[in-house]
């Protein structure tokens, strides 16, 4: 998760954001859906945005890896 988009070559892929905050070793649920364990802050202004991706290990996939693809959201 980032506060600005970095769109770097990485591990085979692209890496979206710039990495201002990183959540290792979460599970993949079998239905392939997370659950994050963060909060978000009440002060955020409007307009603001961040950019969210996930990597996983991959033994078939570049360099031993995968992405999702970048997701932006903005605070309303």
């Amino acid at each position: 998760m980032g506060l600005a988009s970095l769109n770097a070559p990485f591990k085979g892929g692209t890496l979206v954001p710039f990495p201002d905050l990183i959540f290792p070793n979460i599970q993949v649920a079998p239905d392939g859906s997370v659950s994050v364990p963060f909060t978000w802050p009440t002060n955020v202004p409007i307009g603001a945005s961040t950019y969210n991706q996930f990597w996983v290990d991959d033994v078939a996939g570049p360099a031993g890896y995968s992405a999702s693809n970048g997701l932006q959201a903005t605070q309303l």
